[in-house]
């Protein structure tokens, strides 16, 4: 939920071939923490109280991020649509695909927040429950570059997901999508994805094509008429 209490917007930005994958089979890919674009994100600062302590922190503040990737993965989508620039590195140049969701799971979907500087943590002297306000700042934390992407992300039990290959998957049910957004260099016919979307139980499900805007750095979208 957002501040005004409503559902935050779930955009999920994805190469043409991995959207129908995700509508036929149902799943959508989970991001190992381990092959994260950054490697500071979910790395916090172990910062320690006395000096005999330090080589502790340091060794903390590098393997902290390997234990918590062993146990969790991430759904990573953005909270914005029409930004140019996610379009072209997370939707194949343009050519990909936006998959708008609803009510994706039980799990909260929380904003990322955007800082200067990585999260300290005390190694010494430090009870549970500030432990724990620390680590939710660890979790939704980026650099100040990446806030162009407005992420927005939830947490997964590696146990609990399907894994093919080397890769994860969560298992999604047929009402959590809203709307397929179809990138300026698309070439799926919306026809065919309307008939894809019928055949997996998603009759409801609207299409939109995206479109240059003619005075503005942004992306509009039509809507598709059903064949």
């Amino acid at each position: 939920m957002n501040a005004s209490g409503s559902p935050t917007p779930c955009f999920y930005y994805v190469p043409a071939k991995y959207a129908i994958s995700c509508i036929e089979l149902l799943r959508i890919k989970v991001a190992t923490i381990d092959k994260l674009n950054d490697p500071f994100d979910l790395r916090p600062v172990f910062i320690p109280k006395h000096s005999d302590a330090s080589t502790f922190a340091k060794e903390l503040t590098r393997d902290w991020r390997k234990m918590f990737a062993q146990k969790y993965g991430m759904v990573c989508m953005s909270s914005k649509l029409n930004d140019p620039v996610l379009w072209a590195h997370y939707a194949d140049r343009h050519a990909g695909m936006v998959i708008e969701f609803i009510d994706f799971s039980e799990e909260e979907f929380v904003r990322v927040l955007y800082k200067d500087a990585p999260v300290p943590i005390p190694v010494e002297g430090i009870d549970s429950s500030a432990f724990e306000a620390l680590f939710e700042k660890v979790i939704t934390t980026k650099f100040t570059s990446w806030g162009y992407e407005e992420e927005v992300r939830c947490f997964v039990d590696l146990d609990e997901c399907v894994l093919d290959g080397e890769f994860y998957f969560r298992k999604i049910s047929a009402n959590v999508i809203k709307h397929i957004f179809l990138g300026v260099r698309c070439s799926i016919d919306s026809g065919f994805l309307y008939r894809l979307l019928r055949q997996n139980s998603m009759p409801d499900v609207r299409v939109s094509r995206g479109r240059e805007s003619s005075d503005k750095f942004t992306i509009e979208f039509d809507e598709c008429a059903p064949d």
